[in-house]
């Protein structure tokens, strides 16, 4: 599965390019399956931490699935 393209702070900051949280997102409705935040990290590339992807899945918890085993697994709310 291609990585999705990151943008540098410098891209988010003036509003040209997606946002972090678009990314993220984009990287789940990419994925044929539920991913733990390590795979969505792979699919975003080492500018991104694990930590920075938690908050960004809690903050848009009303798009998105919380799997209840673990390791926590996400996907797009459907609908």
């Amino acid at each position: 599965e291609a990585p999705v393209a990151v943008a540098s702070l410098g891209d988010t900051a003036d509003g040209e390019g997606p946002s972090l949280e678009d990314q993220v997102l984009a990287a789940l409705r990419g994925a044929a399956h539920p991913l733990p935040v390590v795979g969505i990290r792979d699919r975003l590339g080492p500018g991104v931490s694990g930590q920075q992807v938690r908050r960004i899945l809690e903050r848009a918890g009303s798009k998105v699935v919380a799997s209840g085993d673990r390791p926590i697994r996400y996907r797009l709310r459907k609908g």
